[in-house]
């Protein structure tokens, strides 16, 4: 249902909200100030219910969600009094009365998912403007937590079970590329409020100026747009489904995760939903490691940097591809050329890269670089053999331009099928295709040179196949005929 066609229960929500007793983050994180949009339960339930059945029919207050008829009586949501859990409320404002109450048990009205509620919340749309991911956990405390870092985040109730409708308006937020509701919405709203700022900016000068005292600059200064196609679009908004547990500080995978996952894989294949920019996040013990240290510097700034920065490494993509793990769990390069070409597919009717594909490459780049490239450098300057050492390191560093070289080079020539074969045209970029060509022809050489001179036990070894030197089994060099 549209925002207009909800009831509206923002009166009865926000007397819920001011019984809430304050939420405390546990240790750790501790630190934090809570987010003032996050409370814990009801303090006094009985004179809180009291107060309700005041002031609002009991109708209302149980098509609000705010409390249940039981054959002894009346109670309170449990949700809302339970001792382990927390309240968010969303907003259509800043300050505002909220339109909705996010609970353990998901939105309060039982009304819509809320991840697209949260998208609704003032709140959530000003953060999402800077960075564009919005959390999703199942625990509503991770959802606090993840807000009191100044996060975007919500609870992934309803996500199980989703009727068609649910599915088409999940996949209109976070799927085709540059055609999400989310990023048209808050384009649209970005836009709006620069021509009312540039509106009310010419119309009322600052009081007291004098506006022949100095000549009016008409070059904006560095951070200024002086019109609304000066604005940069935001980034499209991605949905981050949190494969580990941020309150625990544990690595282990939620059990609704694969679950949902498997939902999702279902809708895309027979459906033909796309889900572009639905990702799962777990990091890596390492990072893990560094977050627990950084934790103990009780300092906001940099906790919040570790989620910005971690995330978009270690994501993987909501894919049917097999995406096997690498040692200790961690995302494999498998998993990231994957994902990367179920990325760059996806981009193929707009032509052009998203944001979540320029992650996925750089994520594919990272992980090339660590497991494949540096690991060869190290074998190669390890070996006691210098001619060893100088053919390694090269090989190392022409598999790096491989792999760099890959993602262009499938990108061209998928756009260049298309091309060819609509416009019956001889399909393919020459150009990078030969130099691919060449370097993989250097690989296999390099590769053959380094094979044989590791079991060579001769008197000499073969450096390259067109090289006229040779190296004796006391280290001189000398012509081979």
């Amino acid at each position: 249902m549209e925002p207009e066609n909800l009831p509206d229960f923002s009166e009865s929500y926000q007397k819920v909200f001011e019984r809430c007793s304050p939420f405390f983050l546990p240790a750790p994180w501790d630190f934090l100030a809570v987010d003032s949009d996050c409370r814990g339960p009801i303090s006094d339930p009985e004179k809180t219910l009291a107060v309700l059945q005041q002031e609002f029919a009991h109708d209302q207050l149980v098509d609000a969600g705010v409390i249940q008829y039981l054959p002894d009586g009346v109670q309170f949501n449990p949700a809302l009094v339970n001792h382990e859990s927390a309240v968010v409320a969303l907003r259509d404002e800043p300050g505002g009365k909220p339109f909705e109450l996010l609970t353990a048990s998901g939105a309060l009205s039982g009304r819509g998912l809320p991840v697209l509620a949260s998208m609704r919340d003032a709140r959530t749309k000003e953060i999402m403007t800077t960075n564009n991911a919005l959390y999703v956990t199942s625990d509503i405390r991770e959802a606090a937590l993840l807000r009191s870092l100044g996060l975007a985040a919500t609870v992934a109730s309803g996500l199980h079970g989703m009727s068609l409708e649910m599915l088409r308006s999940l996949n209109q937020r976070f799927g085709p590329t540059g055609q999400s509701k989310a990023y048209q919405d808050m384009t649209t709203a970005i836009e709006l409020e620069l021509a009312e700022n540039a509106d009310s900016d010419e119309a009322e000068p600052l009081e007291g100026a004098n506006s022949a005292a100095a000549p009016v600059s008409t070059t904006p200064s560095a951070g200024e747009r002086s019109s609304p196609e000066a604005a940069p679009p935001p980034r499209e908004p991605s949905l981050v489904l949190i494969g580990w547990g941020p309150l625990s500080l544990k690595l282990e995978l939620p059990s609704w995760l694969p679950a949902l996952t498997a939902e999702l894989h279902l809708a895309k294949r027979h459906l033909r939903l796309r889900f572009q920019n639905i990702n799962a996040w777990r990091p890596s013990p390492e990072d893990l490691d560094q977050l627990c240290y950084l934790l103990r510097l009780r300092d906001e700034s940099v906790v919040r940097e570790w989620f910005l920065e971690r995330y978009g490494i270690h994501f993987s993509r909501l894919t049917d591809r097999p995406d096997p793990d690498g040692p200790d769990g961690q995302p494999s390069i498998v998993r990231a050329w994957n994902d990367l070409q179920e990325r760059l597919d996806d981009d193929r009717p707009e032509r052009r890269l998203s944001d979540a594909t320029r992650e996925a490459l750089s994520n594919y780049e990272k992980l090339a670089d660590e497991q494949l490239v540096q690991p060869l450098q190290r074998w190669a300057l390890a070996h006691a053999d210098p001619a060893v050492q100088n053919a390694g390191v090269e090989l190392a560093y022409v598999g790096g331009l491989l792999h760099r070289l890959k993602p262009a080079l499938q990108a061209e020539l998928t756009l260049a099928l298309d091309a060819g074969f609509r416009e019956g045209q001889q399909p393919g970029p020459k150009t990078l295709f030969d130099q691919y060509l060449q370097l993989a022809g250097l690989f296999s050489r390099l590769l053959l040179t380094l094979a044989r001179g590791s079991a060579a036990s001769s008197t000499r070894l073969r450096i390259f196949p067109s090289s006229p030197l040779a190296r004796s089994r006391n280290g001189a060099w000398r012509k081979v005929s």
